[in-house]
């Protein structure tokens, strides 16, 4: 059966819910708060379903920070001053109504509709807005001992994000920046998407 894709925004709490579901069987220690997306603006949690039966087949949910907040890790001044917040973090503190930059806070398809280039085709949709929007960039913070995406090139470099390679941070952590008893620092890297490119 070939499935044909539609991106939407969030259409209710319910679906705001399965996102999050869906996130938290993907995601060890992932974001919690798809639901304040949904509530902040439906817009900032995208729907991939399919066009007959509006089923639900996967979401990218995003935050908007600005261009600055990038400057993390190598990038920061003084140098390894600032990382990017954990995977699960406060939206309030981070998200900027008026953010140049989308931060992909997470994002997965099902498989049969990934096995049938979903994932390429939501990703697009969240370009095509966030141009629609004035971003000037779409990045994600990528844990550099992630335990299930082993290779960013598969996961973003596929949809032709590249590393921002002075973003390279050796004390950031997906559980935040306050390190817990004989817990390590995972290392990040950002991954991004110039939207002055096309």
């Amino acid at each position: 059966m070939t499935l044909e894709f539609v991106v939407r925004a969030c259409e209710s709490a319910e679906e705001a819910r399965e996102a999050q579901d869906m996130d938290d069987r993907l995601w060890n220690n992932g974001y919690q708060h798809y639901e304040w997306l949904y509530n902040k603006n439906p817009e900032l949690l995208l729907i991939l379903a399919d066009t007959g039966t509006n089923r639900f087949l996967g979401y990218v949910g995003v935050e908007q920070f600005n261009e600055s907040d990038l400057s993390v890790g190598y990038a920061a001044e003084p140098l390894l001053s600032k990382s990017m917040p954990g995977w699960d973090h406060v939206p309030e503190e981070w998200h900027k109504n008026d953010g140049n930059v989308y931060h992909i806070t997470g994002g997965g398809v099902m498989p049969e509709a990934f096995r049938e280039g979903g994932w390429q085709f939501l990703m697009e949709a969240l370009y095509a807005q966030a141009r629609e929007r004035g971003m000037v960039m779409v990045a994600t913070t990528f844990n550099l001992r992630h335990g299930k995406v082993l290779n960013p090139l598969h996961a973003w470099g596929s949809v032709g994000m590249e590393p921002l390679l002075n973003t390279y941070d050796p004390n950031w952590m997906r559980t935040g920046t306050s390190p817990r008893k004989k817990e390590t620092y995972d290392g990040s890297i950002i991954w991004a998407k110039k939207l002055t490119e096309q």
